[in-house]
């Protein structure tokens, strides 16, 4: 699921109490996005086959086809945090 944001980097960061982002509070000014396309691009840098889903009706499809084809797949869902 790509939502867009590194809240992997930043929640571990936020758990660094020697961290100053963490203590200051600038951690959440952090709201630089990862572009859609830059997944898209790794998988197919990597020989990886990759496909985004654009409507949850298509998920089943997708990740059916992705695991049948033996190997590993990119299967992209962009989300929004509503």
């Amino acid at each position: 699921m790509n939502n867009r944001e590194y809240n992997i980097p930043k929640n571990f960061m936020r758990r660094q109490e020697d961290y100053i982002a963490a203590r200051t509070g600038l951690l959440s000014r952090w709201t630089t996005q990862i572009p859609l396309s830059i997944m898209v691009a790794m998988a197919s840098w990597m020989d990886v086959p990759e496909r985004r889903i654009n409507r949850a009706q298509d998920i089943a499809l997708a990740l059916g086809a992705a695991i049948s084809s033996g190997r590993p797949n990119l299967v992209e869902a962009p989300i929004t945090n509503a």
